[in-house]
C-alpha cells in the first residue's frame, strides 16, 4: 500500500469517526459543553472533507476549492475547542467576546473564500508536485499571520487554564479528563508546527 493510499484511507476514516462522534454526543446530551463538542466534531469533519478533496483533486483549481471548503470548518476548530475547555473548566466567556471571536473567524473564512479577489489571507497560489502528493503552496498575507497569532493565543490560554486546574484538582477522574484536554492541545499545536516546517509536503 502506498503512502498516498494510506493517507486517503486515514482521512476518510477520520471523517467517519467524527460523524459517529457527533451522533453519539447528540444522543447523549448532557449540557452546554456537549454543544461545543458537537460543533467541534462537525467543523473538524468539514475541515477533513475539504482536506480529502485537496488530496484527491488532480489540479490547482480543485485543490484550491478543497482548501476553501475546509476553511468553512477549519477556522472554527480552535474556537469551539477553546469554548469547550472554558465551559468545562467553569470559566465564563462573556457573550460579547464569543460573538466577537465568532465574527473574527467568519471573517477569516470569508477572506479564504473570496481569494483571489483580495490577497489579505493568501497572496498567491502555486501548484507543486513534490511531497507526499500534488498540492498547492500558498503565499501568506497579513491576516494569515494575525490568524496564526490568534491560534497561538488560544493555545496559551487553554494550556494555562488546564495547568492551573491540574495543580488545584485532587479528584482522579477530573485530573484524567484534564490530561486528555492537555494532550489534545499539544497534539493540535504540534501538528500545526509540523505542517509549517513543510516536512509533510502539504498534508
Amino acid at each position: 500500500m502506498s503512502v498516498y493510499t494510506m493517507i486517503v484511507i486515514i482521512q476518510s476514516l477520520s471523517i467517519l469517526v467524527l460523524a459517529v462522534g457527533a451522533i453519539y454526543l447528540i444522543s447523549n446530551w448532557r449540557g452546554k459543553e456537549y454543544s461545543y463538542l458537537v460543533l467541534f466534531c462537525i467543523v473538524t469533519m468539514v475541515n477533513n472533507i475539504g482536506a480529502l478533496i485537496e488530496i484527491i483533486s488532480p489540479g490547482m483549481e480543485g485543490i484550491l476549492l478543497g482548501t476553501k471548503f475546509s476553511y468553512v470548518g477549519k477556522v472554527f476548530i480552535p474556537l469551539t475547542f477553546f469554548l469547550f475547555v472554558m465551559q468545562y473548566c467553569e470559566i465564563k466567556v462573556p457573550h460579547k467576546v464569543q460573538l466577537l471571536l465568532t465574527c473574527f473567524h467568519m471573517f477569516i473564512a470569508f477572506l479564504v473564500f473570496t481569494y483571489p479577489l483580495q490577497n489579505w489571507f493568501y497572496t498567491y497560489v502555486e501548484y507543486a508536485t513534490d511531497g507526499l502528493f500534488p498540492h498547492n503552496n500558498y503565499g501568506h498575507g497579513v491576516m494569515y499571520h494575525v490568524y496564526t497569532a490568534c491560534l497561538v493565543l488560544y493555545f496559551l490560554v487553554v494550556f494555562a487554564v488546564i495547568i492551573k486546574i491540574l495543580m488545584q484538582e485532587n479528584r482522579r477522574k477530573r485530573r484524567i479528563q484534564m490530561y486528555y484536554m492537555l494532550a489534545c492541545s499539544i497534539c493540535a499545536i504540534a501538528g500545526f508546527l509540523i505542517f509549517l516546517t513543510g516536512v509533510t509536503g502539504g498534508y
